[in-house]
């Protein structure tokens, strides 16, 4: 028996989950990047003078691009290791597997039900099921 041949019915639907976020994950990281380019550093130089006390926490306009900027980076990195994983698979079966790209684009990025996906690809419902379990496995492998 090949390793990861069986998955455990809780990491089937694990990575099935990712699969499903994917688009959402990919579009909510493009988001932030953009939001990280638009971030302004200052507004107006009277910003310089006008500290409030916050207790404790920075109240001048240069910190408060910091934080800012570190929350949008952390927020940033979370995303970025949800959506890598995947796009190095979907590269990796680019090449090797086509036929898994393109049900991974049916279902989970289209959202298509099953037997739409089925009739796109002109399998039958064992070979859809096999062909489910090897893109599944390979998630696994990936993420």
């Amino acid at each position: 028996m090949r390793p990861l041949a069986l998955l455990a019915d809780p990491i089937f639907r694990a990575v099935e989950r990712e699969f499903y976020a994917y688009s959402c994950n990919l579009h909510h990281l493009e988001t932030l990047e953009d939001r990280r380019s638009d971030l302004a550093v200052l507004r107006s130089p009277s910003e310089f003078r006008e500290r409030v006390d916050t207790g404790g926490a920075y109240s001048d306009p240069i910190w408060q691009y910091i934080e800012a900027q570190e929350g949008l980076e952390e927020e940033i990195a979370r995303y970025r290791l949800r959506v890598r994983p995947i796009l190095h698979m979907l590269d990796h079966l680019g090449e090797s597997r086509p036929d898994l790209v393109r049900m991974f684009d049916l279902k989970y990025r289209r959202q298509m039900s099953w037997i739409a996906v089925e009739g796109e690809m002109a399998v039958s419902e064992r070979t859809r099921k096999r062909l489910r379990h090897s893109l599944v496995v390979c998630g696994a492998r990936f993420l």
